[in-house]
C-alpha cells in the first residue's frame, strides 16, 4: 500500500459524505455541488484530451513527438493505441450526456435511479470514470505492465487486504448516507442485513458449494479450449498463507467477501442492477490478469446478486467467504 493511495480512500469518503449531506441540505450547498460538477467536468474533459494526444500519435507520430517530446518514453503512454482513443471518447461522451436531466431521466428506465438525486447523479459519473479506467488499461494490458513492475512480494501484505475491504464497508456506510440522511438501522436495512437468521448462514454455505462448482467447471471448459490458467491467485495465496495456517485462510477468506459484499451487492446494486454491478465486480478482480478467471468473476457475482436480490447480504457474504476459504484451501494443498 502506499501513501497515495491512503490519502485517495480518506479523499473518496470525505468526497462521500459531502454528497450524501449535500442531498440532504440542497438549499445550502449549492456551491458545493457546482463545484463537484466541474471537477467531473474536467475528468471527462482530460479524458477527451487522452483520446486526442493516442489519436495524434497513432496517426502522425512525427507531429506527436515535436508536440509533446515529454511522453515519449512513458512506459505507459507508448502502449497506447487506438481502441484506447476509442475508450477515451466514448466514456468522456457518456460522461458528458450525464449532466443532462434528459439523459438521467432515460437511464432511470433501465435503472432505479433518481435523476435528481446527487448521490445517484455522482454515483453513475463515477461509475463511468471507473469503466473508462478499466477499458483504457485493458488496452493495454496494464496488469502485464505492473506484474513487469511490481514483484509479487509487493502485492500481499495482509494488513494491506483488510485495509482495503475496511475502506469498502466504511465507503458503503457513508455511501448509503450514515451520519446524513440515514440512522444507522436504517443503513443496516439499506446494505441488506435485515432478518438475518442462522438458517441465512447454513443457505450461505449451500450456495457457497454451488459457486465453487461453477467455477470449477468454468475452469474445466476453459483448459480444454486452451485457455491458459492464469497462476497469479495461487502465488498470492502462498504468499500470504505461507504453510497451513486456519486464522490467516479465514481472514483471506472472509476479509474480501465482507467488504466486497457489502460495496458491490448492499451497497451499489439496488442503483446499478445485477448486470453492471457484476461488470464492475469482476473488472475490480483484473489484478489477477485478465484470462478466464475474469469471466468466471463475472458469473459468481451474477449468482451473488441473484442471490441479495432473493435473500439479504448475510447469504451473500457466507457464498463469497465459504467460496474464498474452500479454494484457498485447494491452492494450498496444491489442487489444480
Amino acid at each position: 500500500m502506499t501513501f497515495s493511495y491512503v490519502i485517495f480512500s480518506f479523499l473518496m469518503l470525505f468526497f462521500v459524505f459531502l454528497i450524501n449531506y449535500s442531498q440532504k441540505y440542497r438549499k445550502a450547498t449549492r456551491k458545493l455541488v457546482m463545484f463537484f460538477y466541474t471537477i467531473f467536468f474536467l475528468f471527462f474533459f482530460l479524458l477527451v484530451v487522452l483520446g486526442l494526444l493516442i489519436l495524434l500519435k497513432v496517426s502522425f507520430p512525427l507531429l506527436f513527438l515535436k508536440t509533446v517530446p515529454f511522453l515519449k518514453n512513458n512506459l505507459f503512454f507508448s502502449k497506447f493505441n487506438i481502441f484506447t482513443s476509442l475508450c477515451c471518447f466514448f466514456f468522456s461522451f457518456v460522461g458528458f450526456l450525464i449532466f443532462s436531466y434528459s439523459f438521467r431521466r432515460y437511464l432511470s428506465f433501465f435503472l432505479p435511479l433518481d435523476a435528481n438525486n446527487y448521490v445517484h447523479i455522482f454515483t453513475i459519473m463515477a461509475v463511468v470514470l471507473g469503466l473508462a479506467y478499466f477499458s483504457i488499461f485493458l488496452s493495454i494490458d496494464f496488469v502485464k505492465l505492473l506484474n513487469e513492475r511490481v514483484s509479487i512480494e509487493d502485492k500481499v501484505k495482509l494488513f494491506d487486504l483488510w485495509y482495503s475491504e475496511f475502506f469498502y464497508l466504511f465507503l458503503s456506510f457513508l455511501g448509503v448516507g450514515l451520519f446524513t440522511r440515514r440512522s444507522l438501522r436504517e443503513v443496516f436495512v439499506r446494505l441488506g442485513f435485515e432478518n438475518v437468521k442462522l438458517k441465512d448462514v447454513i443457505k450461505g454455505i449451500n450456495y457457497g458449494f454451488f459457486i465453487l462448482a461453477i467455477s470449477l467447471v468454468i475452469g474445466s471448459l476453459a483448459l480444454k479450449f486452451g485457455m491458459s490458467q492464469n497462476i497469479t491467485i495461487d502465488k498470492l495465496t502462498h504468499k500470504l498463507l505461507g504453510t497451513f495456517n486456519l486464522g490467516l485462510l479465514f481472514s483471506l477468506s472472509f476479509g474480501p467477501a465482507l467488504g466486497e459484499e457489502v460495496l458491490y451487492r448492499g451497497a451499489l446494486q439496488p442503483r446499478l442492477g445485477i448486470s453492471l454491478t457484476s461488470l464492475l465486480f469482476a473488472l475490480s478482480h483484473m489484478t489477477y490478469g485478465l484470462s478466464f478467471i475474469t469471466l468466471n468473476v463475472f458469473v459468481v457475482g451474477i449468482i451473488l446478486s441473484f442471490l441479495r436480490k432473493n435473500y439479504n447480504i448475510v447469504v451473500c457474504i457466507v457464498s463469497h467467504a465459504f467460496n474464498n476459504f474452500i479454494f484457498g484451501l485447494l491452492c494450498l494443498l496444491g489442487v489444480k
